[in-house]
């Protein structure tokens, strides 16, 4: 794109907390002079809604997969791959896509600065995510003053949050379920009744997965969400004094729109995440193993407990399956028939994903009574 204003394109798939830390990167690049397209990669319809009233953005552009390809609508209505819309906006864009990776299998990837080499060594388990992204759009992170994620809630759904919540003396949001099992805190209702024991007055919004439950003393009101679930859900995390949340991407739209939020960290230490944040509080688990820096769905600690779990069958099973063993040759060796070791084999792997999704260590280690000590600490600094 040549004509007008130069125009600089990001793009970048994933959810919540993958996007929002781009925010400050529009910022940056705004500031510079630059007008600023977002190809966002949708896993829901909820997330570009989330972008599009920041004054950062110029244009949101929803990205959608096929195949394993990115492909985008264009002006004339037909569906291009997301490869020519960069071709148009060259030099002025940045892919996002292995913002993680550059220090995995995927490092190749990265994009390559003469002037700035210092850019693929950096190892995403160690650096904060923010610093992370400006680095990676050619921006050096010390340049940049404000490194905070943006979110603006609009007048409008904070009257529909008042009209929902009504008054109280202290309303405590809670929602501590991420992506993934590791970074999730599992019991979220047993809060409010320990809380109530510090806190009597005090009243309680709980999401429950679909819609949030308002809790006061012996009564309990269902808020469903309108079409905008998001949105509206950060209306509503907009009116409390203090939102507890998991390590997840609703903790950074509360710290754009700046609300009190107690954040439990489990795999991840804070600091990859919050280190320029001026609203979060952190609980970190007090186990040898973390930070383990996991990003998957399941505690590699219990996955090493699960192997070492298997019998000799077992584990002479899962090796001829590896060594793709022929499965006549296999059955005999295991003096089976190869219907029967198909169906052992998978029962094994099921047996391992199970044991592999057992609570991890890190979020047991992190108890109501730890929970309850830090509200204390938020909402009582003087005590």
């Amino acid at each position: 794109m040549t004509d007008g204003p130069r125009r600089w394109l990001i793009l970048r798939n994933g959810g919540i907390g993958d996007t929002v830390q781009l925010t400050p990167v529009a910022r940056e690049l705004k500031k510079r002079g630059y007008l600023v397209d977002f190809a966002l990669g949708c896993p829901h319809s909820d997330l570009v809604p989330l972008y599009d009233n920041l004054g950062v953005f110029d244009r949101i552009i929803p990205v959608r997969r096929f195949m394993n390809v990115d492909f985008y609508e264009n002006e004339e209505g037909d569906w291009e791959s997301v490869e020519c819309l960069k071709e148009k906006y060259y030099p002025y864009v940045t892919d996002f896509k292995w913002l993680i990776e550059n220090n995995s299998l995927y490092r190749h990837l990265a994009p390559k600065y003469d002037h700035v080499p210092w850019i693929t060594s950096q190892n995403s388990n160690y650096v904060n995510w923010i610093d992370l992204a400006l680095a990676w759009a050619n921006i050096d992170p010390e340049e940049v003053e404000d490194k905070r994620p943006m979110y603006r809630v609009e007048e409008s759904e904070r009257e529909w949050a008042r009209a929902q919540l009504g008054q109280h003396k202290l309303l405590i949001g809670i929602q501590t379920y991420a992506s993934s099992l590791v970074r999730t805190w599992y019991h979220p209702e047993r809060l409010p009744k320990a809380l109530m024991q510090v806190y009597p007055d005090a009243s309680f919004a709980i999401y429950n997965g679909h819609s949030w439950e308002l809790v006061h003393q012996n009564w309990v009101k269902l808020i469903e969400l309108p079409k905008h679930k998001i949105r509206h859900s950060m209306a509503l995390v907009d009116q409390m004094d203090l939102f507890i949340c998991a390590d997840s991407g609703i903790s950074h739209l509360a710290e754009g729109a700046g609300v009190r939020h107690l954040t439990i960290y489990t795999t991840i230490p804070p600091y990859t995440r919050n280190k320029y944040y001026l609203y979060e509080f952190a609980i970190r688990p007090s186990v040898s193993c973390s930070p383990c820096f996991t990003l998957d769905g399941t505690c590699p600690l219990n996955r090493k407990r699960a192997l070492e779990s298997l019998s000799d069958r077992e584990r002479k099973i899962l090796e001829l399956s590896e060594q793709q063993t022929n499965i006549h040759e296999a059955s005999l060796q295991m003096d089976t028939t190869p219907e029967a070791l198909i169906e052992e084999r998978n029962a094994i792997l099921q047996k391992i994903e199970g044991m592999s999704k057992i609570m991890p260590d890190c979020v047991q280690s992190i108890d109501t009574e730890l929970i309850i000590q830090k509200v204390k600490e938020i909402l009582d600094p003087s005590r």
